[in-house]
């Protein structure tokens, strides 16, 4: 990839995806299986597009200033400022981002974030986002609703013979539902760590490597 290509896809990227908030057209940028990085949290394609959501109905007059985009082989670093307004305040949030993406048959497939200078209010709109993923469909109804059919989808398919304990199901389903193993962590009062052992453990029973496969196999 060119110089002049990175720049017009990063470009184009974000006035189409975060600027605008076009979540159609995400798949067009982001492989199903993207996996993220930022400090020691992994996140994928599920959570990039809920903080996407989160970010439009928390903000406003979003803009993006890219002060350098290069292209070395599959990946792309750039470097900008991203601020925009958060609602229903005066207060705005400011940011200095530098990142990498590697592409792969002209989507990204891996991003990391490798620093995030914050101005502001910043910390406050990333708090928000997080009340707001909680307020979206995690309630004992749905999660009794997932643990449910997730039995009788081992009953049908005997291949897996998988038995989760308690904390087993809480923690696939919320993995599932896009929470990173920070998050997961606090819900259930275990660290991040014993949450990634989880993980790791729920993705060798069922033969999967990411959580997009995850997905797949058991909410598809």
């Amino acid at each position: 990839m060119t110089n002049i290509e990175a720049k017009t896809f990063v470009k184009k990227l974000f006035e189409v995806i975060w600027k605008q908030g076009d979540a159609s057209k995400f798949s067009d940028f982001y492989h199903d299986d993207v996996v993220g990085h930022y400090q020691d949290e992994s996140f994928g394609f599920t959570e990039i597009k809920a903080r996407l959501q989160a970010l439009h109905r928390l903000s406003e007059g979003r803009n993006f200033i890219f002060k350098d985009i290069i292209a070395i082989d599959e990946l792309i670093t750039f470097y900008m400022t991203q601020a925009w307004l958060i609602k229903d305040t005066t207060k705005m949030s400011i940011s200095d981002v530098v990142g990498v993406y590697r592409m792969k048959a002209g989507k990204i497939s891996e991003v990391w974030l490798m620093t995030e200078k914050a101005i502001g209010s910043y910390q406050t709109t990333t708090s928000k986002m997080s009340g707001y993923l909680d307020s979206h469909a995690q309630t004992p109804k749905n999660k009794d609703a997932f643990k449910h059919a997730l039995d009788a989808l081992l009953k049908l398919d005997t291949s897996y013979q998988v038995n989760l304990k308690p904390l087993e199901y809480d923690c696939l389903y919320y993995y599932l539902s896009g929470y990173t193993a920070k998050e997961i962590g606090r819900k259930l009062n275990l660290s991040h760590r014993t949450i990634e052992d989880y993980i790791v453990i729920l993705k060798q029973k069922f033969h999967c490597h990411t959580r997009g496969q995850l997905r797949q196999l058991l909410l598809n």
